[in-house]
């Protein structure tokens, strides 16, 4: 119930009605109305208090819309009768279904100050602390600006390291923080865990902006688009793409992800972060949270 009434506001909002409702049974709605059947039989009805300009025009954008949300199936929800929490090891099975169904590289949740990781739907090695994300995203995106790749670029020796950086200007200090971002790991800079990394960034980089939307909020990425959406106040769900994202399809996704990972998420204990800005050279797991 929870999925289908975020999806009836958002498209309230994408349609800029004045209602919408789901129906079941009854006479068909009269005139001033939009509508579309849904799966189970029900049928959404759009309602504007002035006529749409262009009604043919609504109503294929309404059914692509209920085409987008039907196709994503019947989200799992957990007993609210239950006695205990659910185990902490579903909510990276359910963040891995959210960037499978949205077509994310990685979906990953955050809060708005601490350093803290909660969770993520990639379980290769890597940082599980937001100071060491943000230190890989900001070397990542040194090595960019030289035309280089940090994920080919760490997987080289040091000599190499040095050797393809030679002519950058302090090339030394570059070449040193590609090799302590080795120490995380191969596997901690491959594709998504750096599109995932720098969209981790940019969701900080613009908090104030991501605290004050409503909805999910759509952010230029350094490795390609980013999603956020807000919940229990201080926590963000990011989710990473690599090609340009169907921002219809991927809003769906959240719509039937978000409840399961946001009850998830504030049933675990409090955590302190680990980490300290890529100091610890130890390698460590994402946790299974």
């Amino acid at each position: 119930m929870t999925a289908l009434l975020r999806f009836l506001e958002f498209v309230r909002r994408e349609l800029g009605a004045d209602d919408v409702r789901a129906e079941i049974g009854g006479r068909a709605p009269g005139n001033g109305c939009v509508w579309a059947p849904m799966p189970g039989g029900m049928r959404l009805v759009v309602v504007f208090d002035a006529p749409p300009a262009d009604p043919a025009q609504v109503q294929e954008r309404l059914a692509v819309l209920v085409e987008s949300f039907a196709s994503l199936g019947v989200p799992e929800e957990i007993p609210t009768g239950s006695m205990r929490p659910p185990p902490v090891n579903d909510l990276q099975g359910a963040l891995e279904l959210l960037a499978f169904r949205a077509r994310a590289l990685a979906a990953v949740v955050v809060d708005e100050r601490s350093p803290v990781v909660w969770g993520s739907s990639l379980s290769k090695q890597g940082p599980d602390d937001l100071e060491d994300a943000l230190w890989v995203a900001r070397v990542a995106r040194e090595v960019r600006a030289h035309g280089l790749d940090l994920s080919e670029l760490a997987g080289r020796e040091p000599e190499e390291i040095r050797a393809a950086l030679v002519a950058v200007r302090d090339a030394g200090a570059l070449a040193r923080d590609v090799e302590r971002v080795r120490e995380f790991g191969a596997r901690s800079v491959d594709r998504d865990h750096l599109a995932a990394m720098e969209a981790m960034a940019t969701v900080r980089a613009a908090e104030p902006l991501t605290a004050a939307a409503e909805g999910t909020l759509s952010l230029p990425g350094a490795v390609g688009p980013v999603l956020v959406r807000g919940f229990a106040t201080i926590y963000r769900l990011v989710l990473a793409f690599e090609a340009p994202v169907s921002e219809l399809h991927a809003e769906a996704a959240i719509i039937h992800g978000l409840p399961l990972i946001e009850r998830l998420v504030t049933s675990l204990p409090p955590r302190e972060p680990k980490g300290g800005g890529a100091a610890v050279a130890v390698l460590r797991r994402l946790r299974r949270v």
